[in-house]
């Protein structure tokens, strides 16, 4: 907390902040909770974001303000129905969601991503690889790496179809990059500022 011209404020640090592609910043969710004490749900296509240090005060962001999110929330419920909504990921398993890339009918690659305790799984399936261009605005694959390494996008894609094995940290997630089968690759990762087991 600081004060300036006797008003106390927060503040932020430049590295706290996510820039997208376009150059816009956004504040992560856990720095909304941690820092400033906002209250966060997520309810059908709207988030609600209350300030718990001011009675009263609540604001909505509509769906398309929603899409405008850099990051995920690092709560797997919140963030799947984000996912669900937003990139046309389904139910698969109690703790897992699928996308299934499919051209002309035939099935390109199958994105699983699963809740594991304290880590994240990514599984991709197929033939993924060519869909990984991070300029592109409508293949789901960049949008997906961005959504959860908006500052390391491009080296997790990178890490994704050219190295076998990596581990490393990226956005403050500790990262394992593996290929387990021929045509399949995976992310494990960890919450922010956590490690893997």
């Amino acid at each position: 907390m600081s004060e300036k011209n006797g008003e106390e404020f927060e503040e932020i640090q430049f590295n706290d902040l996510i820039i997208n592609s376009e150059g816009k910043a956004g504040i992560p969710f856990d720095t909304l909770r941690d820092k400033f004490g906002f209250s966060i749900i997520v309810k059908d296509s709207v988030v609600y974001v209350k300030d718990n240090k001011s009675p009263g005060s609540e604001v909505s962001l509509t769906k398309s303000q929603e899409l405008e999110r850099v990051s995920a929330a690092d709560n797997f419920k919140v963030d799947v129905e984000f996912l669900k909504r937003n990139y046309g990921f389904q139910q698969y398993y109690q703790d897992s969601i699928i996308y299934s890339s499919q051209k002309r009918g035939i099935k390109c690659y199958d994105i699983i991503i699963t809740e594991v305790g304290e880590w994240c799984n990514i599984t991709f399936k197929g033939m993924y690889e060519e869909y990984c261009d991070q300029y592109s605005t409508t293949n789901v694959i960049p949008k997906l790496i961005k959504f959860y390494f908006p500052l390391s996008c491009n080296e997790v894609l990178q890490g994704l179809i050219e190295s076998d094995n990596i581990r490393r940290e990226y956005d403050g997630r500790d990262t394992l990059i593996r290929s387990y089968d021929v045509d399949s690759r995976e992310i494990i990762f960890s919450r922010i500022g956590e490690k893997l087991s």
